[in-house]
């Protein structure tokens, strides 16, 4: 899986992903607006890049275009706790194959503690579209304990 050279421990992520993580951050508020429909959020996010931006950017479609062909990694640095790897890196979990998946993860306590969340117990907790004030607070005890019991979640 891994096309890149193996990089320091710290900071593994390839400059695509990096470039990927940005534009995400850039299109965050226009993503949101698909939250509530997580199949159309699951296709855009499979999407590459310039097709991410055809699709959600609007008038904003061009400047957009030209700030990615722009985008220099080193602009984007993760904060000294955290640790950044990216599915181009042989230490990105193996559970994460699915085209919407992340192009790369922060990962705080580096990438011997993203190994160990990710190889032990996980647990995703699926729950409505529409969930009560009630359901919301049953899945957040859930989480919690089961988060306390060692087990890694993920809401979905």
């Amino acid at each position: 899986m891994s096309r890149h050279a193996e990089a320091p421990e710290e900071q593994t992520a390839c400059a695509a992903c990096v470039r990927r993580s940005w534009l995400l951050g850039v299109l965050s508020a226009l993503l949101d607006y698909h939250r509530r429909d997580r199949e159309r959020l699951s296709e855009l996010l499979a999407l590459e890049d310039r097709e991410l931006i055809q699709a959600i950017a609007g008038t904003r479609r061009a400047e957009l275009m030209a700030r990615h062909e722009r985008f220099d990694p080193s602009a984007l640095r993760a904060p000294a706790e955290l640790s950044t790897v990216c599915r181009h890196d042989r230490r990105y979990p193996g559970k994460l194959t699915d085209r919407g998946a992340p192009h790369m993860l922060y990962v705080v306590g580096g990438t011997g503690r993203l190994r160990e969340l990710t190889d032990g117990a996980t647990v995703a907790i699926v729950g409505s579209k529409k969930p009560s004030d009630y359901g919301m607070e049953i899945a957040r005890s859930l989480a919690r304990g089961l988060a306390a019991s060692g087990v890694t979640v993920r809401a979905l």
